[in-house]
């Protein structure tokens, strides 16, 4: 291999496989002004432990290169060994492995057997050079990707566009040298010199498999040519494969397809009508990723839409920087027709920080291209109302999708007939939007179908992570440990576990810990995440979850200055709804903990719009002070959930504790009842001093449900518990009767009966009455837990 290519790669100083130290390892830094690029992905994989790895690659991918920089690492690696007889030593590096004979793989398979300390690196063309007996890690990515291709023109002085290079180049190490070398910068000239590079054309009788830009196997037999032209090709070194033989596809060398075009155009082939057909044939079969690569190249936009529309969202992960390559620099107009493709691209750029404004293009292009698409094709109207549902989402806009998602869902329960990957992939958008700006159970709704319509990983990873996330934030930890083992049961590919995919999962998997006050747990799921703060769509979800655990770690000091420092990385964006509650409940929260009440007060100081923000405003309220602006915050909510059950209950006590007229024991009573039920800890949080006495009683002996004298029950009709609410509003008997719609001594009248059936003589010690057994959170008939009595009513509303 040319000593160039060599200098793409980066000596970098490595820990041990298995964490046991290496003998004299020698790092080689590279020095100032180095070409070397960075390859922790590939190093990862000595680290790995493995006693056997292949790195397979095309001629020019730089496996001769990985393998001596990794030599470097060893003292004493046998570099090159001659495996006609056992070789001393523990590393062996073996370059051009296709060419082993049967007996040195008997002799590595003896040596794998018999010396646990041994590990063997071989270098191949192709997988199956290596027996297939022999258990073993693979390396396949090799090629550049295009932030690591960024660096490596840079550093040689180019200006040339990254995507342009990869596309041209396909990221192989000798290609982007050569043109990092060259100076060039526009993507034709880019093109041009990939074409020139001496390069040797296949053989005439294979040389339409060079039309397309990737081969499948049926494409190959489409096209007329041998079946073992592929497997013949990759031992060549002149192709290489993406993803396995049997399920991916096939890439030629783009200097060697280039040479054999011209020679396929030279004999009269119609390069063009048989590209056009090759598209046809790999969405048929559906080979979505080929299509995809096919649609790109070819510039036919709504080709990439139905492979996307074909095979779902698992497409952008595994062709992200292809798409990125083929169509970064398309204006969004030209995508009005192709809304999935919009859409597609508006969410890889979306993690790009530097990128967001365009992805904002992208997405409301997306959404204009789907309403005018469903408009005129009726049956892709669910699947553009699931690109418009995700399109609102990401952009914050309008209801944030939930309407569309609703729209989507109705539709998919009347018909039953659309293709799996379609149906899946739909319901999985329309829970995230769902998740994200209406109710859980509708969103668990959504993910529940997507999980019975497709096993396909990436899907299957976003629902159980939906659930699980759903559930915990609820506050329903049973339920979601219950998602969360049945994720943790199943086997998922590293890259999604440890990608954006897996956001969900892991903001369930800490907010469960942190309930239990595991916060090694929650720093392990949290860690898997972090990177995601400043990228994905969930971050205000994940702030909020690292909030609680700083505030269960006592790091709330630290915590608050963390919130600040990544809420202002997104300054500049419009948030939802719900993402204001999260954030503004988190900020509270964190502020309290740590002593900055000031900053605690500013949610008493903003519209109130979210229950989460009642519960924020209803806690800073007790902690200054101000029992009667807790209760009327706490007395308007209708709590839904476990947690806001639990939380609304604890600052009830609180509430009825501080005003000392009424036993808080019962609301104290409910509160843990509760919390038991469904395993929650963090509601007692933060409470005042005799909200944090009464929680921390060794004994509470007051029944969740007390009876009169008698043991009687009592009950509120609807229209006493209108009252009560309107109570907490205001105390003119003039202004309820112009709010119920009745005259003022019907209001006088109702008002008697409710205090005498609450025991009580005043306004105020009817609100905490009622605070103290939950009759706020009830429905209007629900049964009164407060003891009877008959005195007449001598007071009035203070």
């Amino acid at each position: 291999m040319r000593s160039g290519t060599r200098d793409l790669v980066d000596a970098r100083k490595k820990s041990s496989p298995g964490g046991t130290p290496v003998r004299s390892m020698s790092p080689m830094a590279p020095s100032t002004g180095s070409t070397r690029v960075a390859r922790s992905r590939l190093d990862a994989v000595l680290r790995s432990g493995a006693r056997l790895i292949v790195v397979r690659g095309v001629r020019g991918a730089g496996k001769t290169s990985l393998l001596h920089r990794w030599a470097t690492w060893f003292d004493g690696a046998a570099w090159r060994p001659d495996l006609q007889e056992p070789p001393e030593q523990e590393l062996l590096l073996v370059d051009d492995a296709d060419d082993l004979t049967p007996r040195a793989w008997q002799i590595v398979e003896r040596l794998l057997d018999d010396r646990p300390a041994t590990r063997i690196v071989v270098a191949v063309r192709s997988a199956r050079s290596v027996p297939a007996r022999l258990e073993m890690d693979v390396v396949a990515d090799l090629p550049l990707t295009s932030a690591e291709i960024g660096w490596y023109v840079a550093r040689r002085g180019s200006q040339a566009d990254p995507r342009a290079v990869l596309r041209a180049t396909a990221g192989l190490p000798d290609l982007v040298q050569r043109v990092a070398q060259s100076g060039v910068v526009a993507p034709s000239g880019i093109r041009r010199i990939v074409a020139e590079s001496p390069a040797v054309p296949l053989a005439a009788e294979d040389a339409l498999a060079a039309v397309p830009s990737v081969l499948t196997p049926g494409l190959v037999r489409w096209l007329g040519l041998r079946d073992d032209l592929l497997d013949d090709l990759e031992c060549e070194g002149v192709g290489w494969w993406i993803g396995c033989p049997t399920g991916g596809m096939f890439r030629l060398r783009p200097d060697v397809r280039a040479a054999t075009l011209l020679l396929a155009e030279a004999t009269g082939v119609d390069v063009a009508r048989l590209r056009e057909g090759a598209a046809a044939v790999l969405l048929d079969e559906g080979s979505w990723a080929a299509a995809i690569a096919e649609g790109c190249d070819i510039g036919r936009y709504e080709l990439v839409e139905m492979a996307l529309l074909g095979g779902g969202v698992a497409m952008l992960r595994e062709r992200a920087d292809d798409l990125l390559a083929a169509l970064y620099d398309v204006a969004p107009g030209r995508l009005v027709d192709a809304p999935t493709v919009a859409l597609a691209l508006g969410m890889l750029f979306n993690v790009r920080r530097t990128w967001r404004l365009h992805a904002l293009d992208l997405f409301a292009t997306a959404v204009a291209g789907a309403r005018a698409v469903a408009s005129r094709v009726p049956d892709l109207r669910i699947a553009m109302l699931a690109v418009e549902s995700a399109a609102l989402r990401l952009s914050d806009g309008e209801d944030g999708g939930v309407s569309a998602a609703r729209e989507a869902i109705a539709l998919l329960q009347e018909r039953t007939a659309e293709p799996h990957a379609l149906v899946a992939d739909a319901y999985v958008q329309c829970g995230l939007s769902l998740l994200a700006g209406a109710d859980g159970a509708e969103a668990r709704y959504a993910f529940e179908r997507a999980l019975q319509r497709s096993p396909r990983p990436l899907v299957s990873l976003l629902a159980h992570g939906g659930l699980a996330a759903s559930f915990a934030v609820d506050g329903d930890l049973p339920a979601a440990r219950m998602w969360l083992a049945e994720a943790e049961w199943r086997s998922w590919p590293e890259a999604l576990l440890n990608g954006t995919a897996a956001t969900l999962l892991r903001a369930a998997q800490a907010l469960v810990a942190v309930e239990q006050g595991d916060i090694e747990a929650a720093d392990i799921a949290l860690e898997a995440a972090r990177d995601s703060l400043d990228t994905s769509e969930h971050w205000a979800l994940l702030l909020g979850v690292e909030a609680l655990r700083d505030i269960v770690a006592t790091d709330a000091v630290v915590g608050l200055q963390r919130f600040f420092a990544v809420r202002g990385r997104h300054e500049g964006e419009s948030p939802s709804r719900a993402t204001t509650a999260i954030l503004t409940y988190a900020e509270t929260i964190l502020a309290l903990a740590a002593g900055e009440h000031d900053i605690a007060r500013r949610v008493l100081t903003v519209p109130v719009q979210h229950p989460v923000q009642r519960l924020a405003a209803a806690r800073v309220a007790l902690h200054s002070g101000d029992g009667e602006l807790a209760m009327r915050l706490l007395g308007g909510l209708e709590p839904a959930t476990p947690l806001e059950r639990v939380t609304v209950a604890a600052l009830n006590a609180t509430v009825v504790a501080l005003d000392g007229g009424q036993d808080p024991h019962p609301a104290v009573s409910r509160a843990r009842a509760i919390a038991d039920a469904y395993g929650l800890t963090t509601p007692f949080l933060l409470l005042p001093r005799v909200g944090r006495e009464l929680f921390e009683s060794a004994a509470i002996t007051a029944p969740a449900a007390p009876v009169d004298a008698r043991g009687a029950f009592v009950r509120l009709t609807p229209r006493e518990h209108v009252l009560l609410r309107e109570l907490l509003e205001t105390t003119s008997s003039e202004e309820l009767s112009r709010r119920l719609f009745v005259s003022v001594n019907t209001v006088k009248s109702q008002r008697r009966s409710l205090y005498r059936k609450l025991g009580v003589r005043t306004r105020r010690e009817a609100l905490t009455a009622a605070m103290a057994h939950g009759l706020f959170d009830a429905t209007p008939d629900a049964i009164v837990a407060a003891p009877q009595s008959d005195a007449p009513d001598r007071g009035t509303a203070s």
